[in-house]
């Protein structure tokens, strides 16, 4: 969910975090920070997906794949709400929700 809130209180800052070329954008700075802050916010959601597989998991062998996945539903269900707000859409708890038994099932079964 704080991903997508923030999405939302912070549109421009949002906006510019993934912009593809900042000199487009007219920004400055260092894109190599941009890089490891980037990496920084992947691995937290890569250590709490890891903390919510238990170490027999199957799957817990491929953890980055599980975050990008989630990761990239976050991302596009926030684009697509962002260019299309009347659309008929998942509440953003749902949408959560749903990514979540997607990607990783139920807690208890995985």
């Amino acid at each position: 969910m704080s991903y997508i809130d923030f999405a939302r209180e912070q549109p421009e800052r949002y906006r510019l975090i993934f912009a593809a070329d900042w000199a487009e954008e007219g920004l400055t700075g260092d894109p190599d920070e941009k890089l490891e802050v980037a990496d920084a916010a992947f691995t937290d959601l890569v250590e709490l997906i890891s903390s919510y597989l238990s170490p027999e998991d199957s799957r817990a062998a491929d953890v980055d794949t599980l975050a990008l996945g989630i990761w990239s539903g976050l991302h596009g269900y926030v684009n697509i709400c962002h260019a299309e707000p009347g659309m008929a859409a998942p509440t953003d708890e749902q949408c959560v929700d749903l990514l979540a038994k997607a990607w990783l099932g139920d807690p208890a079964g995985g």
